[in-house]
């Protein structure tokens, strides 16, 4: 179960139903387990050993979490004079990849007829990106300056 939650697939409680647990009590039992400190404990360590093993620090969090919340639909795109949009990935700096959620593209047709490609960005949410800032800004005593 802590290598389960750890690796982030243990957010239902299937596992305790497989487990023997009856449906009712799976999710009450769960909780009841994560309160018992040494299964905590368990799962703290192996959230540390993933960390590590993955090479994250804060500081890789931070800069994705900036990349998004400064994310900018038109550093993607450019509005020619009758307003039609038109995605420009050639003018995109390095790092601002990190904001993009998804890139697809399809084929644009008309009665059958191939009429071009059809591309679609996707960028992460940015206001989440900016609560968070915004909750680590103010954990760190960033945010307001201090009173003297």
């Amino acid at each position: 179960m802590c290598r389960g939650i750890s690796q982030g697939s243990e957010r239902d409680s299937g596992r305790r139903i497989r487990a023997g647990y009856g449906e009712k009590t799976a999710h009450a039992q769960g909780n009841r387990l994560l309160r018992n400190a040494k299964v905590y404990e368990q799962i703290r360590e192996a959230l540390t050993q993933r960390v590590q093993a993955s090479k994250l620090s804060a500081q890789d969090v931070l800069d994705d979490l900036l990349a998004v919340g400064c994310s900018d639909i038109g550093r993607y795109v450019d509005i020619d004079p009758r307003g039609n949009i038109l995605i420009n990935l050639s003018a995109v700096q390095e790092g601002d990849l990190r904001a993009v959620q998804e890139i697809s593209q399809a084929e644009a047709t008309d009665k059958g007829t191939r009429t071009g490609k059809r591309t679609r960005i996707k960028l992460y949410n940015k206001v989440d990106a900016l609560g968070k800032l915004l909750t680590y800004l103010e954990q760190a005593g960033l945010l307001y300056p201090k009173e003297t």
